[in-house]
């Protein structure tokens, strides 16, 4: 019997997993679709939001492209400020010139909140430039010069920017702006345009476009270095902040100290800044980080409760099972049987009385059964017995019959013959035993073989095909003879030529197989089925005198006497042969006991 552990196991796989299966797909498909469906609609929504960020910042520096296009499209106006800051001395009529081109300058500065100063610089041996703050303004007494180191650096580009720290006066607090250059022709020594924009105004803007708390939003340069952002960075190095600018998808994440982020970025082609959204996945994906927890829950809860549940279900029904295979033991062994409360409500008791008034009923019948199939394989072992000496006991005295009339009164082969028919008798009725030695069997089959020379003469050849380490292996007795005697008479007999009996005897693993085989006249496939069909269905009687007797007498004795453990096998070909193969289990002198009824 399987211990209560085998049927805690099966039990338990019974009631998890359908309470496991459900939770766990559930739970999984519902975090996976959420999942996907908050990240499409956060792209869009950081798509949608840089393009704005984008417009707005590129609208700002827009500025810049109106002054430079005055000054390009008013040479007059270039030259007489090229005049003003490359003159000695200032004259009355150069001041006057000034004033005109410093209020168009001064005009957007003024009115635009985000535009913290304009700076007009065209090389000259004073270091004179135009601030719109100061006026006319000189490189060594200002405490703004790093512009002009960057115009030194990019003197072949026509336009730039970058991330700048300025001071106006040395009482003044520093302050973050970000400068965009432009030059106003391509000459080497052309003017240059100077905006510097409010960074503090640009954050402002982005800081009113963010839509998560923990999303940040920021722009890069050329050299994808941060030139702002709507809140401090703290978390992202600048080796990140290059990784991002180099990286060619628009969409993407990157791991920083602060755990995985979806980042979005958007280039811009007119200044070749990028604009950034970085998304914190932990703050993205509450709510399906919610639900892993919440599955997670209920997956341990499930299994405490399925463990406790299955625990007590198997104790009890252990108790009832065992309870069941006590009673059925005692009432199979004859012992005591325990006696039973009956419990009209509980299913176990019920199935207990059932279950032992059924095994009582059926044992007794069943040894009832067996006790009458015992006999009545008796009798019909000693029946067939009995039927086949006499049909062999016909044969061969009419066989001595015809050979007697051709001879004359003298000893003659007829005493041979009858020489051999007395060996066969004494071994047909005075051997007890109905396993005998192969060796024996193959004695009396020879004599046998012997006797049919006498009347056939040439008529027929034996080819002997056995192994001799086979010898000691037990048989049926008279199981070899009425092979070779249905070879004889109802394949070879009827052929004009000599016909070939060969008797092949050979083991294959635990078996041992018996052939005989002729090239006689063969069966017909309707005649086949009918011999068939009758060795499976019809009884063997005492008065049969149907053709193949010897045939269905050998077939229901190796089926009294080893049932499924054997075979019988006829093939046959009509005018080519028959082919009759009985395979019995290889039986010695250790296990004869064993098949002996």
């Amino acid at each position: 019997m399987k211990t209560i552990h085998t049927f805690f196991i099966k039990n338990f796989i019974g009631v998890i997993l359908p309470m496991f299966i459900p939770i766990l797909v559930l739970g999984v498909l519902s975090n996976l679709i959420i999942e996907n469906y908050i990240k499409d609609a956060i792209i869009a929504n950081n798509e949608s939001l840089l393009r704005q960020a984008k417009d707005n910042v590129e609208l700002i520096f827009n500025e810049l492209d109106a002054i430079s296009l005055y000054f390009i499209t008013n040479p007059t106006i270039n030259q007489n400020m090229n005049r003003v800051l490359r003159a000695p001395v200032l004259e009355s009529g150069d001041i006057t010139l000034f004033d005109t081109v410093r209020d168009f300058i001064d005009a957007p500065a003024n009115a635009r909140p985000y535009i913290d100063s304009i700076y007009m610089y065209i090389p000259n041996d004073y270091d004179r430039y135009y601030n719109s703050n100061n006026g006319i303004d000189y490189l060594r007494t200002s405490h703004d010069v790093s512009w002009h180191r960057s115009i030194m650096m990019h003197g072949h580009e026509m336009m730039w920017a970058e991330s700048r720290t300025v001071r106006a006066y040395s009482f003044e607090p520093s302050k973050k702006v970000i400068t965009l250059y432009r030059k106003l022709t391509q000459a080497q020594n052309s003017g240059v345009l100077i905006l510097n924009i409010s960074t503090d105004y640009i954050e402002k803007q982005l800081e009113h476009l963010k839509v998560l708390p923990e999303q940040q939003i920021f722009i890069m340069d050329q050299n994808n270095q941060l030139m702002t952002s709507q809140a401090q960075l703290a978390d992202y190095t600048s080796h990140e902040f290059v990784d991002i600018g180099l990286n060619k998808q628009s969409v993407f994440t990157i791991q920083s100290a602060a755990g995985p982020s979806l980042v979005s970025k958007l280039k811009s082609d007119k200044y070749g800044w990028s604009f950034v959204t970085v998304t914190s996945q932990k703050s993205l994906y509450k709510v399906p980080n919610f639900l892993k927890k919440l599955t997670s829950f209920l997956l341990i809860a499930c299994f405490i409760a399925g463990t406790l549940l299955t625990y007590f279900l198997t104790r009890n029904n252990y108790r009832n099972v065992k309870s069941i295979l006590n009673i059925i033991h005692s009432a199979k062994y004859g012992t005591e049987l325990s006696t039973v409360e009956e419990k009209p409500y509980h299913v176990y008791n019920y199935i207990i009385q059932n279950v032992l008034r059924t095994f009582v009923e059926h044992n007794y019948l069943t040894v009832q059964l067996s006790e009458r199939k015992y006999r009545h394989e008796v009798l019909e072992l000693k029946a067939l017995q009995a039927q086949i000496n006499p049909h062999f006991l016909f044969n061969t005295l009419q066989t001595i019959y015809w050979k007697v009339i051709s001879l004359t009164g003298k000893p003659n082969e007829a005493n041979v013959m009858l020489e051999h028919l007395s060996d066969i008798l004494k071994y047909a009725l005075d051997v007890p035993m109905q396993l005998i030695r192969l060796e024996e069997e193959l004695q009396y089959t020879r004599s046998y073989i012997e006797i049919l020379k006498y009347r056939y003469s040439d008529k027929f050849k034996v080819i002997w095909d056995l192994e001799e380490n086979l010898l000691d292996y037990r048989v049926n007795k008279l199981i070899l003879q009425p092979l070779v005697e249905n070879a004889l008479y109802h394949g070879i007999k009827n052929k004009k030529e000599q016909g070939l009996i060969k008797i092949k005897i050979r083991a294959k693993g635990q078996q041992l197989r018996i052939a005989v085989i002729d090239n006689g006249i063969g069966i017909t496939p309707g005649r086949l089925k009918q011999i068939r069909d009758r060795l499976q269905y019809s009884p063997v009687n005492a008065d049969d005198d149907q053709p193949h007797i010897g045939l269905y007498n050998t077939y229901k004795r190796i089926k009294i006497q080893f049932g499924a453990a054997s075979q019988f096998m006829i093939k046959s070909k009509a005018g080519f042969g028959t082919k009759i193969e009985i395979t019995l289990p290889l039986i010695d002198q250790e296990t004869v006991g064993h098949f002996s009824k």
